[in-house]
């Protein structure tokens, strides 16, 4: 089986488990895996295990990510209660907000 990125936060079954944003990792083979690449929940990445062995991975947890702000992402979410994590991601939202006109 390929490795696939994760282009969002989900749960994807007992042997991963929680999956992160820029995660890098194999499908289990599972009868929806299908939907997950159709839906662009993940993307197939052509990758070997060398580079794998390569890639950023989380102190904290042990996954592997495609980016380094990926990790650090991950890393933060460690460190962090869920409140927390949601008030910094409403906070990061309001920045990206900007308005158009008079």
């Amino acid at each position: 089986m390929a490795y696939v990125v994760a282009g969002k936060d989900f749960v994807y079954d007992e042997r991963v488990g929680q999956v992160k944003l820029g995660q890098v990792f194999k499908l289990g083979g599972h009868r929806n895996d299908g939907g997950l690449l159709r839906h662009r929940m993940v993307q197939a990445i052509d990758i070997s295990e060398d580079e794998v062995a390569k890639l950023p991975r989380c102190g904290e947890c042990g996954r592997q990510f495609r980016e380094e702000w990926h990790r650090d992402r991950c890393g933060r979410s460690h460190e962090m209660k869920p409140t927390e994590i949601l008030r910094e991601r409403r906070r990061q939202a309001h920045e990206r907000v900007f308005s158009v006109g008079a």
